[in-house]
């Protein structure tokens, strides 16, 4: 019996794939469209592998966007994606160079019913927060705005991973 190779069809390389992407999230009106071309640069940008591309595509930018939109989904994905990348030293460096970057990500921390965010947008919100702290960032994230929102979400009532982690931030970077 003889084996056959698969062949990929060529097509666009990664970059130019990426690059596709996030035109399509810049350009299209349609709210399920732009969610998922989200979750798939969220995707990608799990892998190390792939955040020069991103770099190179702006997807920093794209994710950003998405954690300021009101669609819960859309602050979800966008949320993965910046939690994804922000160990990536241009992209944390990038992430830190403007605090209103930075105050973004704690809005969803201290979000309230005003603006409703996913578990897994507030997970990773302080995730990424935690990944971002270090000794010149340290003034700029823990402050007493994201400690006020940290407490509230070690209510008993507040989702048990949610709480968890509030705890572990507190714990780390308040001494409390």
């Amino acid at each position: 019996m003889s084996r056959k190779r698969h062949r990929v069809q060529p097509g666009p390389d990664r970059e130019q794939f990426l690059g596709q992407l996030v035109q399509e999230y810049n350009s299209t009106k349609d709210l399920e469209a732009k969610q998922q071309v989200l979750a798939n640069l969220a995707n990608f940008a799990y892998d190390a592998i792939n955040h020069d591309w991103l770099w190179q595509v702006y997807a920093v930018d794209v994710f950003l966007d998405a954690i300021e939109q009101p669609d819960p989904l859309l602050k979800e994905f966008g949320m993965g994606g910046l939690t994804n990348i922000c160990r990536d030293p241009q992209h944390s460096h990038y992430i830190l160079s403007k605090p209103e970057n930075i105050e973004k990500i704690a809005a969803i921390v201290v979000s309230n019913s005003q603006r409703p965010c996913t578990t897994d947008a507030v997970i990773n919100a302080m995730v990424a927060l935690m990944f971002l702290v270090n000794e010149s960032s340290r003034p700029v994230i823990v402050t007493p705005a994201l400690k006020e929102g940290l407490l509230r979400l070690q209510d008993p009532q507040t989702d048990k991973r949610i709480n968890t982690i509030a705890t572990l931030f507190l714990t780390d970077y308040f001494q409390t």
